[in-house]
């Protein structure tokens, strides 16, 4: 198998060789002769065998898997351990992790070579006309933003708890020109949309974010948008479907849900996504679960609602399209105790053909490529892509600070990749060496920090845990208990009348002291708690009330004991006015 993996990667190389040979051997001519046959040339081009979005290379990754298949079963069928291990492994409770990863094109073909050797390809069928067989399926997503807010966008991006995202997804859609060779071009329009919709959840809230989704008539869509097609019309098209009450009910109350989130904040079609994915998982077997979304194209919509409601192919301007140069690999792991992460997905993600990005999403990155005037802030792996007028933009940078009793499912994915991004964040940080130690430990409890990068702001989020809010009510506590501690002083010095004025006056002061810094505390604690629950970029540590109640407490004593002092030499003076 390692030989045949070694061919076939050898002949996926020399066909990218060849394919980037001619395209650099016709610049050459259009710069030497000023006779531009560039576009005529790439179109004939793209319909040879060689050209990487032809099925060729796709109808042999799957007989080599199929080999593979063949292959793991022998081994299995012979394997006793491995059976009885297999056979007592349980998957209804599981913790799921999820990674995401960039893959050079050059290098995909190795990283998909190197998958089928132990997981098969779930295998799609085209919509062309000889209905072959191929290695990826073709998914068209739209997503929905209000352009104007762009609150989704940001929500997502700073991954607030309950942020969600809306999408219109198909499949086996017509593909971008641009792309493809024309046997892809006039595929038919599925008839079926899925609406999706995606709500993240922080981990100690929910174990998973939820993706949740129904299926309408393509035909059906406009009026969904405008609010026109009812909760009754689809009630009747599920009743049409067969669909069990409890699916209907769970369907009817995600559709109302989301037709009024959409109509309420004015949600458009803002970004299309357009990729090939191939996915890999044994049957029966959820353990271990891998994709591979190559040829991204993103796309810029409308901005607006219209009949038709995305970007018909040839009505994309090649300005309002972004190719992506990398295929996402997606790695998602369902452990539970006992059960440990397979040697070759450690291999694979620790080695040089795959880089490692923290909470990549295709759609965030198409709205910082294609609406940059529009978008407030920028993800941390947009350094590594020229964003047009991004340099007044904040940048998000997401770094995961991993504590260290956290067990090895947390930590199997780690690559040389998180070193650079560690060494990327400590060049922002090292201008001031206190400011840097001060800015780490923030990220450590899990708050937000700002610093200035060559004058942009740089917010750094961390993941906000339970006991970050329970450290804020122990500060509440504590402050409560100093001040009641300050109260009881009082009340002891308003007993001791027979000093008289001096008593009072101290009692009174301490008393009113306690009663401000507990209102005090109960304000910050308030304001602490709300910046934590919504990852505001500001400090958390208490600055001025420390030092205040020391000020207030030295006047009161100074003040007790100045009264203490002048109602003595009083006293003194009066004693001796009298004995002369």
């Amino acid at each position: 198998m390692n030989s045949i993996q070694k061919l076939f990667n050898n002949i996926s190389s020399f066909c990218e060789v060849n394919y980037d040979a001619f395209c650099k051997i016709i610049e050459y001519h259009d710069s030497a002769t000023q006779n531009r046959i560039s576009p005529w040339f790439s179109r004939r081009l793209k319909e040879q065998s060689f050209y990487q979005y032809n099925n060729p290379l796709g109808n042999l990754l799957l007989r080599f898997s199929d080999c593979c298949t063949q292959a793991r079963l022998v081994i299995e069928s012979s394997n006793v351990d491995f059976k009885l291990a297999k056979k007592g492994q349980s998957y209804q409770s599981f913790v799921r992790e999820t990674r995401k990863y960039l893959v050079k094109k050059e290098d995909l073909m190795k990283v998909k070579s190197e998958i089928v050797k132990h997981l098969p390809i779930y295998l799609f069928k085209s919509n062309c006309k000889s209905k072959e067989e191929i290695d990826a399926s073709p998914i068209h997503s739209v997503y929905f933003e209000n352009p104007d807010t762009m609150e989704i966008y940001s929500n997502r991006l700073r991954k607030t708890e309950g942020a969600y995202c809306i999408r219109f997804r198909t499949y086996n859609h017509p593909k971008y020109l641009a792309n493809y060779p024309t046997k892809y071009h006039n595929l038919p329009k599925p008839k079926t949309v899925f609406i999706e919709r995606k709500t993240h959840h922080e981990n100690w809230v929910k174990d998973n974010s939820i993706k949740e989704r129904l299926e309408i008539d393509a035909s059906d869509v406009y009026d969904f948008l405008k609010g026109k097609y009812t909760i009754n019309d689809y009630l009747q098209h599920l009743q049409q479907l067969s669909y069990s009450q409890k699916e209907i009910e769970e369907s009817a109350k995600l559709f109302i849900e989301i037709q009024a989130a959409m109509l309420k904040n004015n949600l458009v079609p803002t970004i299309t996504t357009q990729y090939d994915r191939t996915a890999y998982q044994l049957d029966g077997d959820a353990s271990v679960r891998i994709s591979i979304d190559s040829n991204l194209t993103l796309v810029k919509e409308r901005l607006k609602i219209s009949p038709n409601w995305y970007k018909e192919n040839m009505e994309i301007d090649p300005d309002d399209a972004y190719v992506f140069q990398y295929a996402v690999l997606e790695v998602k792991l369902q452990t539970h105790q006992g059960v440990q992460v397979p040697e070759w997905v450690r291999s694979l993600v620790s080695s040089n053909l795959v880089r490692r990005v923290e909470y990549f999403s295709k759609y965030i990155h198409g709205c910082c490529m294609l609406l940059p005037s529009k978008v407030p802030l920028l993800p941390h792996w947009i350094k590594e892509f020229p964003v047009p007028s991004s340099h007044n933009i904040p940048l998000i940078e997401n770094i995961e600070i991993k504590n260290e009793n956290e067990d090895d499912r947390d930590s199997f994915l780690v690559d040389v990749g998180q070193d650079r991004a560690i060494q990327s964040k400590e060049s922002i940080l090292n201008k001031k060496k206190e400011k840097e130690y001060f800015m780490r430990a923030l990220e450590y409890i899990g708050v937000n920090v700002i610093d200035k990068h060559n004058d942009v702001p740089v917010t750094v989020p961390a993941k906000i845990e339970p006991k970050t809010f329970f450290a804020n009510e122990r500060t509440f506590l504590k402050w409560m208990t100093i001040c009641l501690f300050i109260q009881a002083a009082g009340v002891a010095f308003l007993g001791f009348t027979d000093f008289g004025l001096v008593s009072i006056t101290t009692g009174v002061a301490l008393i009113i002291v306690s009663v401000l810094f507990m209102t005090y505390a109960v304000i910050r604690y308030k304001i602490r708690a709300y910046r934590i629950k919504y990852h505001q970029a500001e400090r958390y540590d208490d600055v001025y009330g420390p030092v205040a109640l020391f000020a207030v407490l030295s006047g009161v004593v100074l003040m007790n004991a100045m009264f203490y002092i002048a109602e003595h030499i009083l006293k003194e003076e009066a004693r001796t006015y009298y004995a002369d």
